[in-house]
């Protein structure tokens, strides 16, 4: 998983130390979004199966789209969605 983004970037035709920047970003952006979601999850309760489910199904649709958003956003250098 970690080498998908930053070699479809280097693919799209991004410098690796471009790459590894919005790689960076990405993982501050992730970090913040896990202790959101984690304060969500005391708020709501970890028993309710219905949000992992959701979350899931959620995840799987968007995983091919999202790869080639992100290819497209590299290759057209498209910064502000990188």
């Amino acid at each position: 998983m970690f080498n998908y983004f930053v070699g479809i970037v280097e693919g799209a035709g991004l410098s690796g130390g471009e790459a590894v920047f919005y790689y960076s970003v990405a993982g501050i952006v992730d970090a913040v979004s896990l202790i959101i979601w984690g304060l969500a999850s005391d708020y709501i309760g970890r028993r309710r199966r219905l949000g992992i489910v959701i979350a899931d199904v959620g995840s799987v649709i968007m995983a091919v789209p999202s790869f080639y958003l992100l290819y497209l956003d590299a290759y057209t250098r498209n910064i502000s969605l990188l």
